[in-house]
């Protein structure tokens, strides 16, 4: 039974329960069952606590009991509740550490608790209800999350619902397997004991609402606890460094007494992408993904570890960009300054430069802590005056990179890198191929804090390793414990060691068969079932030109978002009257709002879409007439970046592919206009190098922000996506119709001709009319080598007679809908018709 005496501890530990309660008082089994009818959540809180010492996982411990029973400071609360009914007066002092984190945390709550019963029922408001930064007043009232664990088998259960009440059945169900998970937590040790249970709170607290008191219920319980077990160890570390742990300075808004520490691991993507070869690229490249996401993740347990925080305290994560709380003490900077140095030293070193390691801090009082959007613009704006001055230090001490062997030439694979004496291959090369390799075979990874005997890690610091786990039982062969096992398939909790779960969207399509195997690989071997597809064997799947196409997919004004899009601007902009000072109650953007809406997005760019690409096949996409089918297992997902993705699959496919996560994407938002996608598609020719892919990629989808955002570019044309449907159910309209031969290849190369012309009239002003005569062009060739098709095919002779019915015939009235008027820059025919007659040529003809 685990026994805690340390104060940081049971200062973290009261913060992340204190309000446990609150998913413990909407069950009436259990509350019947525990003798606890209609109590308050102060009262289920501690007895959360009796409950984990039943179970002989936590010792009773009279301080921590009395943290999380008295952290409400208003005068509308019980008594029995309040702070100020403390007699001891150091123990009253850390009681409004709790109290003032619990406020800070969610600043916009009323401290007062809910009088109906129908708190028990209320579901979790979607926090892209509220969400705006165009004034489209959008808010669906509906759109709620099912009461349902965090869970990769049921994925879908993170798209909001259209119900207004959870049932008793529902609550009961996630309260009994929430209770049965606390079995797992390990009694050795205290931080394995709070990192699995944190993981425990995110897996069952996610779908609930931390205060039913307003009218929108959108921050959930696991965002508060989180965010005030982090500000509540701030402040504790904070007031006893600088000795002032006394009532007075606890409860003290003004003094800046934390640090926010933004971080930004800079040049992923260009490293990510730097593959200028095709051997062993789809490997290599699923090796870098995976490597930058292990850099990043180790970045940020390397700064907690070393500045004595918890997990809790990485607050916010936006891909390569995170943001810490720490405490706002001498020791921390002193660290910070060497935390930073190392990093960089390490990077500079190990990557040539390439990648970077961006660190700024603020400094805040808690009453600043409330309005949270202010200082995560402030901190965007100091990293990126910082981004001008990386590697300053380094280059000025140490201009010149070396690596520590015996140079062997050139690597073959990579073609950039010196390879060492008798080695094949450079070591980064090797690293990547292996990271490509463990992972496809991995179902946990584990971080450790020095070396290992364990073949399938990898060095990230010189107190950071990683080891690649099939199975949960290869822990027991490494004989040191690891800092945190995390689950890379599910959200199962391991039993005995600090773990977790974390999901990265780099699925990669392994071979599905042994012939297939051999036939790309040109191995013998008979163990195929993990192995990576090469980018050969994907594009063999792609229809007409065996061509891969490259998605770059990224969430259009996520700054904004996070700046204003949470803030209240209708409520201001309709009470003028109010002071600046008042207009802060109308501020939406406190640190659990905004840890929500940056744990939201994550889930739906990293576990949704690994889950969906990973345990779905085929999916149908409906066009307004047409329907094309995708196979998600022929998608290579390179990197999926906090709010952005990039994937490699069939040409063809990933067209639609697009659609498909931009339609999920909108049902994940609850339909909200505000937010949106931009993306771009660039093809690739076999034995094209793929980084020179990757670039066109990038200059189509700044082609795509450009153009007006929430839209693709494809064929280097910017499309909306409410057009989408039109452009491919016409290009699958025609790619049918040369497939039975109704259209010649030649006819549909005139047509480009024709759209040519199209293009060269509007862009002269509309002055250059002898462009016009496409339509005379176009209507000779339909008269000279469509209409008589198809009044063979109808059985009419004399088509001139009957040229009525031939007119209304689907091959012909769909063309001349486009082709038989006088343009303008509106016309489809300007805009998309070489999109949809690329589309079909490209599907219909064959080879590269």
């Amino acid at each position: 039974m685990l026994n805690i005496n340390n104060e940081n501890y049971i200062i973290a530990l009261a913060g992340l329960l204190h309000d446990v309660g609150k998913l413990l008082n909407r069950c009436d089994d259990y509350m019947g069952k525990r003798y606890l009818p209609n109590k308050k959540h102060q009262q289920l809180s501690v007895d959360f606590l009796k409950l984990l010492k039943e179970k002989n996982i936590l010792k009773e411990n009279e301080l921590l009991t009395l943290l999380v029973q008295k952290h409400h400071e208003h005068h509308t609360i019980e008594e029995q509740f309040r702070v100020n009914s403390i007699e001891n007066t150091y123990q009253r002092t850390l009681a409004y550490l709790i109290s003032r984190a619990d406020n800070y945390s969610s600043s916009e709550r009323r401290d007062g608790e809910n009088k109906s019963s129908y708190f028990k029922a209320q579901p979790l408001d979607s926090l892209f209800n509220k969400l705006e930064i165009n004034n489209n007043k959008f808010y669906n009232e509906n759109f709620k999350y099912k009461l349902k664990e965090f869970s990769c088998k049921e994925y879908e259960n993170v798209f909001p619902k259209n119900f207004e009440k959870n049932t008793q059945e529902e609550i009961k169900e996630l309260v009994d397997k929430f209770i049965s998970e606390l079995d797992k937590l390990n009694t050795d040790d205290f931080e394995m004991f709070f990192k699995t249970l944190f993981y425990i709170l995110r897996k069952y607290t996610w779908c609930l609402p931390s205060d039913t008191t307003k009218d929108i219920c959108d921050i959930s319980l696991f965002d508060h606890l989180k965010t005030t077990s982090a500000i509540a160890l701030c402040s504790y570390l904070y007031h006893k460094e600088n000795n002032s742990l006394d009532e007075k300075s606890a409860k003290d808004d003004k003094e800046d007494k934390f640090l926010i520490i933004g971080c930004d691991v800079e040049g992923i993507s260009d490293y990510i992408n730097d593959v200028n070869t095709t051997k062993n690229a789809s490997k290599r490249l699923r090796g870098k993904s995976f490597f930058a996401n292990l850099l990043v993740k180790s970045i940020s347990y390397k700064i907690i570890k070393e500045l004595n925080l918890t997990i809790a305290n990485n607050i916010i994560n936006t891909g390569n960009r995170f943001y810490i709380l720490a405490p706002k003490t001498y020791s921390v900077k002193e660290k910070l300054l060497k935390i930073k140095r190392d990093i960089n030293d390490y990077l500079f070193n190990e990557f040539e430069a390439s990648i970077y390691f961006n660190l700024t801090v603020i400094s805040v009082c808690g009453e600043k802590l409330r309005n949270f959007r202010e200082i995560v613009d402030e901190i965007n704006h100091k990293l990126q005056k910082n981004s001008n001055q990386k590697y300053k230090e380094n280059i000025l001490k140490n201009p010149v990179i070396s690596f520590d062997f015996e140079i062997g030439g050139v690597c073959p694979i990579c073609q950039k890198y010196f390879k060492p004496k008798n080695n094949d291959k450079c070591r980064f090369c090797e690293n990547e191929i292996n990271i490509g390799t463990y992972v496809t075979k991995s179902k946990y990874i584990a971080y450790y804090s020095e070396d290992i005997n364990y073949n399938k890690k990898i060095k990230i610091f010189n107190d950071i390793y990683v080891a690649f786990l099939e199975d949960k039982n290869d822990l027991d062969n490494i004989d040191k414990s690891p800092y945190i096992v995390m689950n890379l398939q599910d959200t199962e909790i391991l039993t005995n060691y600090p773990s977790g779960f974390e999901f990265y969207a780099n699925y990669a399509p392994t071979y599905e068969s042994l012939e297939e195997y051999r036939f790309y690989t040109k191995k013998d071997d008979t163990n195929y079932e993990n192995d990576i597809k090469s980018f050969e064997a994907i594009s063999s799947q792609a229809q007409g030109v065996k061509n891969l196409g490259i998605l770059k997919l990224d969430l259009d004004n996520l700054q904004l978002l996070m700046d204003v899009g949470l803030f209240g601007k209708e409520d201001i902009k309709n009470l003028p009257d109010y002071e600046e000072d008042e207009k802060s109650k109308f501020d939406y953007t406190s640190i659990s709002r905004i840890s929500n809406l940056s744990t939201m997005i994550n889930t739906f760019f990293n576990s949704y879409i690994y889950n969906k690409f990973s345990r779905s096949r085929l999916e149908i996409i409906n066009l307004e007439k047409e329907k094309v089918k995708i196979n998600l297992h022929n998608h290579y997902i390179v990197n999926s970046n906090g709010a952005d993705l990039t994937l490699i699959g069939p040409w063809n496919e990933v067209i639609f592919t697009a659609k498909f996560i931009n339609d999920k994407f909108k049902e994940f938002v609850s339909n909200n206009t505000d937010i949106t996608l931009s993306a771009s598609i660039a093809f690739m020719k076999n034995k094209e190098a793929i980084m020179n892919v990757f670039k066109k990629a990038d200059e189509g989808l700044k082609k795509a922000k450009e153009e007006g955002k929430n839209g693709i570019v494809i064929f280097d044309r910017f499309i909306k996506w409410e057009d989408f449907n039109e452009i491919f159910d016409l290009g699958e309209y025609i790619y049918k119709n040369l497939q039975n031969q109704t259209y010649s290849q030649s006819f549909i190369y005139r047509l480009l001709s024709y759209t040519n012309m199209v293009e060269e009239y509007v862009n002269s002003n509309y002055e250059d009319v002898s462009k016009l005569l496409y339509i005379s062009k176009f209507n000779y060739d339909l008269y000279r080598n469509l209409i008589p098709k198809i009044a063979n095919k109808l059985g009419i002779k004399n088509y001139k007679k009957d040229e009525e019915i031939i007119f209304k015939q689907e091959e012909i009235s769909k063309l001349k809908k486009y082709f038989d008027n006088i343009p303008d820059e509106n016309s489809f025919i300007y805009k998309y018709m070489k999109i949809v007659l690329n589309y079909a040529v490209r599907k219909n003809r064959g080879g590269e």
